[in-house]
């Protein structure tokens, strides 16, 4: 019966070969930025002439898919590097799990990021601020988050004015 002991175990994990799985995803990412650049190119030097008023919205959907698969390539060697110093494997699995979230999270911010002109109306159209009319605040100290942005465009406004 052979015992092994915890530096047997790591030098076996040490040889093992690095993923197939992780390479092809990031290769498959650096195919996707090759793709949404190429599209931002032809949609930017107007090679699509039929598009019209759509262009722009898609220009901005480019960008979000190169920035999005950044974030993602960005995530897979992150997710390597934690398996390969990693001791034990439930930790590991528990810090690529949370590695994951965090990169989806950062995703979809950056895709509502470049769908939406102003980030007070994709707060709103998120549910995350109360729409309140501007005339509710000029009178009153805001009462919440979304209360102190109008009270701090007004102000820019009005000293914008009276230049």
């Amino acid at each position: 019966m052979d015992v092994k002991t915890k530096k047997d175990i790591r030098e076996k994990v040490k040889r093992k070969p690095a993923g197939g799985k992780d390479r092809m995803w990031i290769v498959s990412y650096i195919v996707l930025v090759a793709v949404c650049v190429a599209i931002y190119f032809l949609l930017q030097f107007r090679v699509f002439g039929l598009l019209g008023t759509y262009r722009s919205l898609l220009q901005r959907l480019a960008l979000a898919g190169i920035l999005v698969s950044i974030v993602f390539i960005v995530t897979k060697t992150v997710e390597k590097i934690v398996t390969r110093r990693s001791q034990t494997k439930k930790i590991s699995y528990n810090i690529i799990r949370l590695i994951r979230l965090l990169s989806v999270f950062i995703a979809i911010f950056i895709v509502i990021t470049f769908l939406f002109a102003k980030w007070y109306t994709a707060a709103v159209s998120l549910g995350l601020f109360p729409l309140y009319s501007v005339s509710h605040y000029k009178h009153r100290s805001p009462h919440s988050l979304a209360g102190f942005i109008l009270l701090f465009e007004l102000r820019i406004e009005s000293a914008i004015a009276s230049r």
